[in-house]
């Protein structure tokens, strides 16, 4: 049986919303994923999405920022992309006032 676990996100500052990491069996995907980036301009947009999640409140910030995704068979209503140039993290929000993280990607 999976075992599944929530680790806080310590580095966003958002007054709001709490953000964590999903753990599924002791792995984290968008923690393997945010701890491959290597170069300094990755690095650096991932500063900027992690303050791009730090300000975000009722979707007060333009799509091309931070959207919910829609679409497919099975669309949602809780996951949501944060987004810069090259680099997105995706998460579901649960309500009232937190966000897991659970994938992200380098475009």
């Amino acid at each position: 049986m999976d075992e599944y676990h929530l680790c806080p996100l310590d580095d966003i500052g958002n007054p709001k919303y709490e953000f964590y990491f999903l753990y599924k069996n002791g792995c984290c995907f968008c923690k393997e994923f945010i701890d491959s980036l290597q170069q300094k301009s990755d690095i650096d947009e991932l500063a900027e999405l992690l303050a791009i999640m730090g300000k975000v409140d009722n979707n007060n910030l333009p799509q091309s920022k931070y959207r919910h995704i829609t679409g497919g068979k099975r669309d949602r209503k809780d996951v949501y992309e944060f987004k810069t140039k090259h680099l997105r993290l995706y998460a579901i929000k649960k309500e009232p006032d937190y966000y897991l993280v659970v994938a992200g990607y380098k475009k």
